[in-house]
């Protein structure tokens, strides 16, 4: 089933007439990771596609979209004036909208439209985000090619590493190769940290130099046609730490277990206790604290699933999470390991190729 006989499915499930799109995360997932600021997409229960925009982006938009299955409506002189008419020619009587996402008078617009045409607005916000979460086989594939773009500008980055270099230094090395490796946006802020900063969860590169004896940990992704990779990996710098390689062992063994059990019908919550009774079990002080995993893959995942403590979430066929169990120890270490994996009728299927058997050494 395509995106729009998804999002069409959705239409008939609620009883509406057509479907409004206005976020950009959503446009970009019904219009095939194409996006044009201030446009919006109106997806009919027939399965007709039009999209909005204005002379800055049509002919961008023909080029692409009509193969998607969208008319592209040029809106540049009167946007409402458009969409009323083209709400009255096919007959919109119930409209569903984002009501969710939008501003306070953005709504008030719309209500008003459906005031003056007759129209029933329903919300629809909630089931759109659902769909993101559930990844069809050629999602799967564009991620998984997303993911050795990733991989790729990690092999490049470390080929450039030097001991003593600052966790800064090296991330803008690593930002300039995920560029030079197809990225248009950075998935966030590359977190690269060593040493004693690496016992934060989550941080921001220092001008700290990158020392021997050090634990380097890499946290990053990009953003590719409404796609986004994440992974990171741990290194020691210059030799292996018995401390760390303990850390690193087990770190890796918890996480391999929880995936072994990622299967349709485990909960969040089951998976997340897997992994982290794994490592309060091996005696080491300082198990990850934050959740196992978040939705990823496509833009607007990360809080519709994930697996924690707290989690409500029971995994099904296309679910793509990351998987990033960590052991953090106040102002000595830290280590993470985090692959994205896809969860396949026969089982978990892991995005991620780069070496993680063993931990490796940089500048050694």
């Amino acid at each position: 089933m395509t995106r729009s006989e998804r999002i069409v499915a959705t239409i008939r499930k609620l009883k509406g007439d057509a479907c409004l799109i206005t976020t950009d995360e959503n446009k970009r997932y019904a219009a095939g990771g194409f996006m044009a600021s201030r446009s919006r997409i109106l997806i009919t229960a027939e399965g007709e596609g039009y999209y909005l925009t204005d002379s800055r982006y049509r002919e961008a938009a023909e080029r692409v979209l009509p193969g998607r299955g969208f008319t592209v409506v040029d809106d540049t002189l009167d946007p409402e004036r458009v969409l009323t008419e083209l709400l009255r020619k096919k007959n919109i009587r119930r409209l569903l909208i984002e009501d969710g996402a939008m501003r306070k008078r953005e709504y008030e617009d719309y209500l008003y439209l459906a005031e003056q045409q007759n129209i029933e607005l329903l919300s629809c916000g909630r089931e759109l985000d659902q769909l993101k979460a559930v990844l069809s086989l050629e999602d799967r594939d564009e991620l998984r090619y997303l993911q050795q773009k990733t991989e790729k500008a990690l092999t490049e980055t470390l080929s450039a590493f030097q001991i003593g270099m600052s966790e800064r230094d090296l991330a803008a090395e690593l930002i300039y190769r995920l560029y030079k490796n197809g990225a248009e946006e950075l998935s966030f802020k590359p977190e690269i940290i060593a040493g004693p900063n690496a016992a934060m969860p989550h941080g921001e590169p220092s001008d700290r130099p990158i020392q021997a004896g050090d634990a380097l940990i890499m946290d990053f992704g990009m953003i590719r046609n409404g796609f986004w990779s994440d992974m990171s990996r741990t290194f020691a710098i210059g030799d292996r730490d018995p401390l760390l390689e303990r850390v690193y062992r087990t770190v890796l063994e918890a996480q391999e277990l929880a995936i072994c059990h990622l299967r349709p019908g485990i909960s969040g919550r089951e998976l997340d206790q897997i992994a982290r009774s794994y490592i309060e079990a091996s005696g080491l002080d300082g198990c990850y604290e934050h959740a196992l995993s978040h939705g990823i893959g496509l833009l607007g995942t990360a809080p519709l699933i994930g697996a924690s403590r707290r989690s409500g979430t029971v995994f099904v066929c296309g679910n793509t999470i990351s998987v990033e169990p960590g052991i953090y120890q106040e102002g000595k270490l830290g280590c993470r390991i985090e692959d994205l994996v896809w969860i396949g009728e026969e089982g978990p299927v892991n995005l991620n190729a780069f070496p993680k058997g063993e931990l490796m050494v940089l500048g050694g």
